[in-house]
């Protein structure tokens, strides 16, 4: 366990260092689109009158709002690393 969270800092420092433009867009928008069709799909079972379970709806809430959720820490992570990768720069 600890060496995949190892594994994975590190990945996410030479993607800082190295520059990313090309690394959120391939990460962020899958993301989004998760998070945008499964509150759509819970808005509609809200909306049809067909009896859909109450777990379904769970479901479609959790997955929804947690793929968001994801997105912002994902943002937010890539966006501390890229302001400590324009610091290492301007110091050398």
């Amino acid at each position: 366990m600890r060496r995949t969270i190892l594994t994975a800092v590190a990945i996410l420092l030479m993607c800082a260092l190295l520059g990313l433009s090309w690394v959120r867009p391939i990460v962020r928008w899958p993301l989004l689109l998760l998070s945008g069709a499964s509150l759509f799909v819970l808005a509609a079972t809200l909306v049809i009158p067909y009896p859909v379970p109450v777990r379904n709806q769970l479901l479609m809430a959790t997955v929804g709002t947690g793929a968001l959720a994801l997105t912002y820490v994902y943002d937010a992570v890539l966006g501390f690393l890229a302001g400590c990768g324009e610091g290492i720069r301007g110091v050398q």
